[in-house]
């Protein structure tokens, strides 16, 4: 389980998802939207901030936001590169987020279930104090 504030870490990062996804779908040039998208969104993520399981996502992430912007003279090759790089940004943006929401919502679950747990076990009858010398009578 994590602890809360792994949770907030987590939480705080969906946020940042959050905004990221709004930034993208402005009438913005898509360098700048991707400019943007990374100084204002990503790196304020830290790896802390998603569990071990997801760190891959965001590192792909990162490394397609980090893709240098094609200069006026490039090949035909790399301008599909840089169009390919438009159409996955998004896409690993969206898978991130996604699986992040599924993660919090899952350890949200798990966290409430173990309150729930904890509240029977705590509410089971317990024996009162006249009762017991009886009980005591009855064993022996």
């Amino acid at each position: 389980m994590l602890s809360e504030n792994c949770m907030e870490k987590m939480i705080a990062a969906q946020k940042s998802l959050e905004k990221a996804l709004l930034i993208l779908i402005e009438n913005d040039d898509n360098e700048e939207k991707q400019r943007r998208i990374y100084q204002e969104c990503l790196c304020t993520i830290t790896q802390e901030s998603f569990p071990k399981l997801l760190r891959m996502d965001y590192f792909d992430l990162l490394r397609l936001a980090n893709v240098p912007f094609t200069n006026p003279g490039t090949s035909l090759a790399e301008l599909n590169a840089h169009q390919e790089l438009h159409s996955l940004f998004p896409m690993a943006m969206l898978h991130l987020y996604k699986r992040l929401t599924e993660w919090i919502a899952i350890e949200n679950y798990l966290l409430s279930q173990q309150h729930i747990y904890s509240q029977v076990r705590r509410a089971r009858p317990r024996w009162p104090a006249f009762a017991i010398p009886a009980l005591n009578l009855l064993v022996s």
